[in-house]
């Protein structure tokens, strides 16, 4: 994880000089890595240079805080932090590790300079009250005391890019904010397979935010994860094996008892259902259909066009993981907006899970859904043939994998070897077609037991 960090921020490895991107060889979606943190809203309509300066730097040091650190760093433009212990001098100390990788194109209007030509503490945040000028640096209250910034910015390498020395200092666990950084991430992890965090607002551990339910569990957690080297698979495999994540969710004798006593299972008594992140509903539909492209690596697959006013098209040159998916700050996808996909315009520390009926129309009716139902149907044939009875058996191992029950068997069996005038709708669609997009639509596939 640290060099995934080091990577997001500086655009090169930790424990070499070289760039991603320093060679005209290297491929584009390393390119395009090593300027992940240019990637943000520009002001487009704001003709002022300065303006748009500010408003770049402030989106990648709010984001860089809030992301990694799970603090509210932004806060910190106009005055002190008013709760969390950041000032304002430490706020344009990290502006000043961007500053040189931000360009501003100039106005049209030559009457509107760019006035802010080197990183100076605002006065109010307004450009127009510069200060002082401010060299790179860190938060201080995530240092021991004797500990400065310097530490990591006077090395020849983070001079020349402090984007490097901001990276180190994020994954320095003992003198700099590794700590916070590995709570961080062990929270949202947690967080991923819980449905909420040891600590419940996943971009805020100040003062503000909530305090975690288990401090001891989170701190052992993150010790555990530096110790073993910041992997996030091996993370994964404690919080999965755990007697926690292998509880039931439908004990009814815990429910009567615990439920009078903690309703919102902040104590984690036992499992929470809950529906799948928009992209993961995307994936298994296309995955049990067996039209998803299992390809890695390589550029992202676009999503509309705001200059050419196109709306996405998810057809099968388009089926990679939505991972893969660009994330366009104006342009939605439309499968993953139905299900409350992220908001693009700030970081999102954790999503909302909205049950409308937009959901269930989208799943009934989408000409998507119907695609998938239809290529779905289609393996099965192939993979089993048609004989009913393995029809069924297979459908429910691909979609939930499980056995039906005897009475899901029955139930299917009735719809596919009933007797009618037609075997097909006026659509051209088969029975089968239509038991497939029937059972991808229960919420069973799109939600966790």
């Amino acid at each position: 994880y640290t060099e995934f960090v080091a990577l997001q921020v500086a655009g090169q490895s930790l424990h070499s000089s070289r760039s991603l991107a320093a060679s005209d060889s290297e491929s584009s979606f390393t390119k395009e890595l090593a300027a992940f943190p240019e990637l943000g809203t520009t002001l487009q309509d704001n003709a002022n240079p300065n303006d748009k300066l500010m408003h770049r730097l402030d989106d990648m040091v709010a984001t860089t805080g809030s992301a990694f650190l799970g603090l509210t760093i932004g806060c910190a433009r106009c005055h002190d932090h008013k709760i969390d212990p950041i000032t304002s001098e430490e706020y344009y100390r990290l502006t000043a590790i961007y500053f040189d990788q931000v360009e501003v194109p100039p106005s049209a209007n030559p009457e509107i300079v760019l006035e802010i030509t080197e990183p100076q503490l605002l006065a109010g945040g307004s450009w127009q009250r510069p200060v002082k000028k401010v060299t790179p640096g860190f938060v201080s209250v995530l240092m021991p005391k004797q500990a400065n910034s310097e530490a990591w910015i006077s090395t020849e390498e983070t001079q020349s890019d402090p984007k490097l020395g901001l990276a180190r200092w994020l994954t320095d666990v003992e003198s700099g904010a590794g700590g916070l950084l590995a709570r961080v991430l062990v929270n949202r992890v947690w967080q991923h397979h819980f449905g909420r965090g040891i600590v419940n607002t996943p971009n805020d551990f100040g003062l503000l935010g909530d305090e975690p339910t288990h401090p001891e569990l989170l701190d052992w957690l993150a010790r555990e994860f530096v110790e073993g080297g910041w992997k996030i698979k091996d993370l994964h495999r404690t919080i999965m094996t755990s007697a926690t994540y292998q509880q039931s969710s439908g004990d009814r004798a815990s429910a009567q008892r615990w439920s009078k006593l903690d309703a919102d299972n902040k104590l984690l008594w036992h499992f929470q259902p809950r529906r799948l992140e928009a992209e993961t509903i995307r994936d298994s539909l296309l995955a049990v259909s067996g039209g998803l492209k299992n390809e890695m690596y390589g550029p992202s697959v676009r999503v509309g066009s705001i200059e050419r006013r196109k709306s996405f098209d998810d057809n099968p040159s388009t089926w990679r993981r939505s991972i893969y998916m660009m994330a366009p700050r104006f342009d939605k996808h439309p499968t993953l907006s139905i299900f409350d996909g992220a908001d693009n315009m700030e970081s999102v520390g954790k999503r909302g899970a909205s049950t409308t009926p937009t959901g269930a129309l989208f799943m009934l009716n989408a000409g998507f859904v119907w695609q998938q139902a239809e290529l779905l149907a289609g393996r099965i044939q192939k993979e089993v043939g048609e004989e009913p009875t393995k029809q069924i058996q297979h459908l429910y191992r691909l979609t939930f994998a499980r056995k039906p029950s005897n009475s899901e068997l029955e139930l299917g069996l009735e719809f596919l070897t009933t007797d009618h005038s037609t075997s097909s709708d006026r659509e051209g669609k088969s029975r089968l077609v239509h038991y497939c997009h029937a059972i991808v639509g229960l919420n069973e596939f799109i939600y966790t037991p």
